[in-house]
């Protein structure tokens, strides 16, 4: 578990991050301007000089190694823009690398782990393939031993931040003593890898990598042979937790946002705040969001504990806080009327971006079915 701070010292944490958020990503991207290179550098900067650099990455590798909790309540104030679900806080915090690199040797750790903590861009992470489902064992991309090397072929789809990414991993199944063994690789960027790219409802840009008899050092294997689910599994578990406590974030800035125009929008003669139906919606969103942002917080806890009920607790509040907040977005929108789809607002852009996270690592329709095998089991 990494160091919990207390709940005094949280707050600070809170406010500082509050703070950056509003007095230079918000007049930043208010008006649907994207962040420049130099401007993320300079967002950067001050993430730096906040302590709050790479947030959960050990402290041993130059991160500020915080708890599960703890991000998670940090994760709801970086959000509260309008870019703040793909770039929280401007990436002014930089990109947190995944746990499962904590098995890396110091060889890999001096090559690829300090030059990506250094620069903040983070690896992507190739997992999944168009035909698995959700389903590790379907994977049908392959590493095949050749002496020290090993010979990787197949296709990885929807991989995130392929262009800024300092480096990516790949899990394979390696066909080692004629058996299949799941197992994580850093890779270098090359051209050797065919990379396409496509953009999921003009909102996120993913991209599908071929690896024909991609070749690498066993040096860049991570952890031993046959370790890659166990580790992509926990790392699929963080991530998910990461998306709901985002979310969380979200449907409290889009319910504000909703308050502030139900005060303002005068309709046959009064405020729409007025409306027994509009107050409805806002004390319902609200009641909601309260509850998902609690379960979110208790699986962040479980998690920090080690509790074997940790990753079901997760799936709860991924599936939970995903489908709190698109229905907040979709009562918001009804407030707005028309002005909901303008360039003013960013509801529009939330309510994409929300349709993708109830898919993406794990579907909900997956989540829900690992909830109910944890009880029928």
């Amino acid at each position: 578990m990494e160091g919990i701070v207390t709940e005094s010292n949280l707050s600070t944490l809170k406010r500082t991050v509050r703070s950056l958020v509003k007095d230079h990503v918000y007049p930043v991207d208010r008006n649907g301007v994207q962040f420049s290179d130099e401007i993320t550098k300079e967002l950067q900067q001050k993430g730096k000089q906040s302590g709050l650099w790479l947030m959960g990455t050990k402290k041993e590798l130059g991160g500020a190694g915080l708890s599960f909790y703890d991000r998670s309540v940090l994760f709801e104030e970086q959000v509260q823009h309008r870019f703040g679900l793909s770039k929280p806080a401007g990436l002014a915090f930089g990109n947190d690398l995944p746990s499962f690199l904590e098995k890396c040797t110091s060889e890999q750790v001096d090559k690829f782990i300090k030059p990506a903590v250094q620069s903040g861009n983070g690896c992507f992470v190739g997992v999944w393939e168009e035909i698995e489902n959700n389903n590790i064992g379907q994977l049908v991309t392959t590493a095949t031993k050749e002496g020290d090397y090993w010979v990787i072929n197949g296709e990885k789809s929807y991989v995130a931040n392929v262009d800024k990414a300092n480096f990516g991993v790949v899990l394979a199944h390696c066909i080692h003593e004629n058996e299949v063994k799941p197992t994580l690789f850093i890779i270098n960027k090359d051209e050797s890898i065919i990379v396409k790219d496509t953009m999921l409802i003009d909102v996120q840009k993913v991209s599908q990598l071929t690896f024909n008899s991609y070749k690498l050092h066993d040096s860049q294997r991570i952890g031993d042979v046959g370790e890659g689910v166990s580790l992509i599994n926990q790392w699929l578990t963080e991530s998910q937790l990461e998306i709901a406590a985002k979310c969380i974030g979200i449907g409290k800035k889009a319910l504000n946002l909703g308050i502030d125009y139900a005060k303002l929008r005068i309709t046959r003669g009064k405020p729409l705040a007025e409306f027994p139906t509009i107050r409805t919606m806002i004390a319902r969103s609200a009641t909601e969001l309260e509850s998902a942002r609690q379960l979110v917080g208790s699986a962040a806890k479980k998690l920090d504990e080690h509790d074997r009920n940790a990753f079901t607790l997760v799936a709860m509040a991924k599936l939970h806080a995903t489908e709190v907040a698109s229905k907040i977005i979709d009562n918001i929108f009804q407030i707005h009327g028309g002005m909901g789809f303008s360039g003013d607002a960013p509801l529009e852009r939330w309510y994409k971006e929300l349709r993708i996270l109830r898919l993406n690592y794990i579907g909900s329709e997956t989540l829900i079915e690992q909830i109910a095998l944890h009880y029928f089991e």
